[in-house]
């Protein structure tokens, strides 16, 4: 195996380990409720299938009667930067 995998397997594992230390297997399944605000958050690379997935669960959400509302919390934008350079002059 290249050091590139091996990387790959240790940053994969990592992350996987941490995310599930945030969930505890003792706690119930997630049962929203009307009504009351929902929240569902999504983590992961680019192209993963995020949006996918949340446009696919809003909309199952929405045919069960429910508001959904979908907000996007980047932290990454390829051209941010340059832009805002370009605005300060």
């Amino acid at each position: 195996m290249t050091g590139g995998i091996n990387k790959r397997r240790i940053i994969h594992r990592t992350v996987f380990t941490e995310l599930v230390k945030l969930v505890d297997p003792e706690v119930e399944p997630f049962h929203p409720t009307k009504g009351k605000p929902n929240v569902i958050m999504f983590v992961g690379l680019q192209g993963s299938g995020k949006t996918t997935t949340c446009t696919k669960l809003a909309y199952y959400y929405q045919k069960k009667g429910f508001k959904t509302c979908l907000v996007c919390a980047d932290t990454f934008r390829y051209k941010i930067p340059d832009t805002f350079f370009w605005q300060l002059f």
